[in-house]
């Protein structure tokens, strides 16, 4: 896994810090196909990385071998709080910032993508036509922009996305990109293991 050559400019950022209040229970906390949690199975797939982030509310303390918690300095105005206080903390020039509720993603996914980066504002993964901003890279330049936008409280990412100077990678297996957010999510993504 470690042998391909990432960009050392892009680091990797997972967002753990949602209230899954729909999921009514913590996301990262699932289980995938092998049993680990949902969390578990990222932290170990985006191993590779040099620079490896966790977005955390304050009431969270995890603990990951090569990962650098970050708190998120926003309370409740979602994840665009959470990629500014990546943004703001981070030590490289953009990240690629993933949510916990992605079981199917995976490093190969990740290094492909970074492949594609060259330095935009934000690279978007585009999914049967739709952006998944959360499964899309940030470059530190638009930290203006996003700042102003909560300022202006304007929570929405594609907001920021659509102000900026972006650009969109469609992505081959969508089924890669399955995130879940209700219990039948859930329960749908375990039927779908056992067949």
């Amino acid at each position: 896994m470690g042998s391909m050559k990432l960009n050392p400019n892009v680091g990797v950022a997972i967002l753990v810090g949602g209230h899954s209040s729909r999921m009514g229970t913590p996301k990262e906390c699932l289980k995938t196909h092998d049993q680990k949690s949902f969390l578990d199975h990222l932290i170990f797939e985006m191993e590779p990385f040099s620079h490896k982030y966790l977005s955390l509310r304050a009431d969270q303390n995890y603990k990951a071998h090569g990962f650098v918690n970050i708190y998120d300095q926003y309370e409740n105005i979602g994840p665009l709080g959470a990629i500014c206080s990546l943004l703001q903390n981070c030590k490289t020039d953009a990240l690629l910032v993933i949510a916990c509720d992605m079981p199917n993603y995976n490093f190969k996914i990740a290094f492909n993508f970074v492949q594609h980066y060259r330095d935009q504002d934000v690279l978007v993964a585009l999914n049967q036509g739709r952006k998944e901003p959360l499964a899309s890279i940030y470059h530190k330049r638009i930290l203006p922009l996003i700042e102003a936008n909560i300022e202006r409280k304007n929570y929405k990412i594609g907001a920021v996305i659509e102000a900026s100077s972006y650009e969109t990678i469609k992505i081959s297996d969508p089924s890669k990109y399955l995130n879940l957010n209700t219990p039948k999510d859930y329960q749908d993504y375990l039927i779908s293991l056992s067949h």
